[in-house]
């Protein structure tokens, strides 16, 4: 399997769509070869930023195999109603596999008065745009979703950005927001260690890390909250692949994705394994309903592209 995969970074800090191509790597590597026959060779690229060139790449390379694009889901769903690019998801692209999915978390500092996904609510409906609520990017799925929270509840947060849920973290934690809107997975060491407070899981479950914490589907969020809000981890290929091969490539990834040792290692880095598998097709649709979703939404607050 040695050159099977070509990895490229683009130094960033390491958050939750690195950990999860890391988690998915670290599995996929080790047994793919089990599963795909050596001429069915391809090469993966993480597409981190879909202004790099690299979805161009992904889209448009004549390879010596089939380029396997490891990417989140925003530059199918949401970039592309926010900036130019020079891709069109729907048309571009057929779907493998969702392999994980990471949902967003609301937090706040263990010392705070916030209890209770109430409490905060409540002062932010006395004191419109005061409350300040620390986002991991603008425009982006859990801040996205935040926004369906405040239409719900009539409300209005001051949004601080940062870059990334570990950035935004490190503002909670030195306090220079009230609260954290981002995913869970650089909040778990300071919610183990008593420094952090969940208020609410962004999620349809509860956390099987912090099974106490609410959901907002159990507190009466509307389901656009839940469906729009967190990182889904995606592997995609062009459209133009031989669909005998996308069919390969899917019962591939899907017999890894099902392997206890995977799901394992996801788990250990706060990702969920979605079960049965959601691919091809089915994930297209899947993608193109948040797509037109994250549209509404980021049209209602005036980020779309001009």
């Amino acid at each position: 399997m040695e050159g099977l995969f070509e990895k490229r970074h683009n130094g960033r800090q390491s958050g939750p769509r690195e950990i999860g191509a890391n988690v998915a790597e670290a599995k996929y590597q080790d047994n793919l070869s089990i599963h795909i026959p050596l001429p069915l060779l391809f090469r993966l690229f993480r597409v981190w930023r879909p202004c790099s060139g690299k979805n161009d790449r992904v889209c448009q390379e004549n390879l010596y195999g089939y380029t396997v694009a490891c990417t989140p889901d925003a530059p199918i769903t949401g970039i592309p109603h926010t900036r130019a690019v020079t891709y069109n998801p729907q048309k571009d692209f057929s779907s493998i596999i969702m392999f994980y999915s990471q949902g967003g978390v609301i937090a706040v500092r263990s010392d705070s008065a916030f209890k209770k996904m109430q409490d905060l609510i409540d002062l932010a409906r006395k004191n419109p745009g005061k409350l300040t609520m620390g986002i991991a990017g603008t425009g982006n799925n859990v801040h996205l979703g935040v926004i369906q929270i405040e239409k719900h509840d009539k409300t209005r947060f001051q949004y601080v950005p940062f870059e990334g849920s570990g950035p935004t973290t490190t503002g909670l934690l030195g306090g220079h927001v009230m609260g954290a809107s981002c995913t869970l997975a650089p909040l778990i060491p300071h919610v183990k260690a008593g420094t952090v407070r969940l208020l609410l899981a962004l999620d349809k479950e509860r956390l099987d890390e912090f099974p106490d914490v609410p959901t907002a589907d159990e507190i009466g969020y509307p389901p656009a909250v839940t469906d729009i809000v967190g990182i889904k981890g995606i592997l995609t290929v062009r459209k133009a692949v031989p669909q005998p091969i996308k069919n390969r490539l899917i019962d591939a990834f899907s017999e890894v994705a099902r392997s206890p040792e995977y799901r394992k290692l996801a788990f250990q880095n706060g990702l969920t394994v979605p079960e049965p598998p959601l691919t091809g097709e089915k994930l297209d649709k899947y993608l193109y309903e948040l797509s037109e979703l994250a549209r509404e939404t980021i049209g209602q607050i005036g980020l779309q592209k001009k």
